[in-house]
């Protein structure tokens, strides 16, 4: 996503001052979302596998319903 954005502001005839730079900032900034999602979720199947495994895991599940 973030090279497609790239690519497109350098396909343009026209710049804008900072454009490039702009576009820079932009692509960092995805790529870190994008790496803190696959954490988070990497985070999220580690609580619930843990989660599972606990003593109380269907009395827990059981309050919920």
């Amino acid at each position: 996503m973030a090279d497609a954005a790239v690519a497109a502001a350098q396909a343009q005839h026209t710049a804008v001052a900072g454009e490039r730079t702009a576009a820079a900032v932009v692509r960092t900034l995805v790529r870190a979302v994008l790496a803190l999602d696959v954490e988070i979720a990497d985070i999220d199947a580690k609580i619930t596998l843990r989660f599972r495994e606990h003593c109380h895991t269907e009395v827990v599940l059981r309050e919920l319903r």
